[in-house]
């Protein structure tokens, strides 16, 4: 996610100490409360319920199908612990506007981010913010990263290794939002990503070449698909206002 530190690390860019990439890599991954039901079909199923009758971005289903997509993120254990626990503090915040006063005002994208301009909610300069268009903002950028990373898979062999896909969707999305610290233990975190076989039998629970794994590889880019799609559909609301650059 983006950190509201922004660009400046705070010493000099060379390398980061042992201590510093070890406080950056920590994580709850592993803690016995980390949801581990991931469902790939739940994922798609979701994320393709996000886009309602009349074209709005329903904020409950984007919110469900980032359930799932934090249930993924601690599959591949600490190596994205950098980025999970994140995705689920913005997730609580979401929920937490669509339970209070103007929870009327959050059913959708399009009218939380309206409400929240017209009122004079979104500070450009905030550095921490509980309004939903900054939250969405930090889910929107790791969303595009997923999809980039996700997207690239189906086209790997089974035996190649996922990393260097991650770094380079990494380094062309989500990278430019972190500072240097995080952004060199992020790249090193992700030399622990398996082979794609090993990246499929973990989403699907089963080994590879089980009719599980391959309905996984069936269900894989239709998925990415549609997440992208909804990805597209919100940077154009975050455009219109002005405020996909928000720190």
């Amino acid at each position: 996610m983006s950190s509201d530190d922004g660009k400046t690390a705070g010493k000099d860019p060379q390398s980061p100490t042992e201590e510093e990439l070890k406080q950056v890599m920590e994580n709850n991954t592993g803690a016995s409360d980390v949801p581990t039901d991931f469902s790939l079909e739940r994922l798609r199923s979701s994320f393709e319920g996000c886009i309602g009758e009349d074209g709005k971005i329903l904020l409950k289903n984007y919110i469900v199908g980032f359930d799932e997509l934090y249930k993924f993120l601690n599959l591949l254990g600490t190596v994205f612990g950098w980025v999970s626990t994140d995705v689920d503090n913005k997730i609580e915040v979401l929920r937490q506007h669509r339970r209070g006063e103007h929870a009327n005002e959050y059913e959708n994208i399009e009218d939380m981010i309206a409400f929240e301009v017209k009122n004079n909610l979104i500070k450009p300069k905030a550095k921490d913010s509980t309004t939903g268009a900054r939250n969405l903002l930090r889910l929107h950028r790791a969303l595009e990263y997923i999809v980039a990373f996700l997207k690239g898979v189906p086209a790997l062999d089974v035996d190649e290794k996922c990393c260097p896909l991650s770094q380079d969707a990494y380094k062309k999305t989500l990278m430019k939002h972190h500072p240097w610290v995080i952004q060199k233990a992020a790249t090193l975190a992700m030399h622990m990503l398996p082979l794609k076989r090993g990246l499929l039998e973990k989403v699907c629970g089963k080994d590879f070449g089980s009719e599980e794994y391959k309905v996984a590889e069936e269900i894989l880019p239709v998925g990415v698909k549609v997440m992208e799609e909804v990805y597209q559909k919100i940077n154009e609301i975050y455009v219109q206002y002005d405020l996909l650059n928000l720190p």
